[in-house]
């Protein structure tokens, strides 16, 4: 899906991906990516895998690095960059 094609407030679902944590912390917000669920993306998938996140909105990470602000299932306040987007899908509620 495309960044501008989402609301903060959104459900999204990002099948066969995990949210992998990193260390990077800034303002209570941890840097995480999506990394493919036991290392095989497409196998995942396929066997119905996926991460759910509520959207909060873009935020800027050190004044000047605009991420997005997710919340996960789990209750982790992460960021992600945008290229993230696409491997996202809105959830029809």
């Amino acid at each position: 899906m495309l960044i501008r094609d989402c609301n903060p407030g959104d459900i999204l679902i990002a099948k066969g991906w995990d949210v992998g944590i990193g260390r990077e912390r800034f303002e209570g917000i941890q840097e995480a990516w999506l990394i493919p669920h036991n290392f095989h993306w497409k196998k995942s998938k396929d066997a119905g895998h996926y991460s759910t996140l509520l959207y909060v909105g873009p935020t800027r990470i050190k004044h000047s690095y605009k991420r997005h602000h997710f919340l996960t299932a789990e209750g982790s306040s992460v960021y992600l960059h945008g290229s993230e987007f696409r491997c996202l899908e809105l959830v029809n509620t």
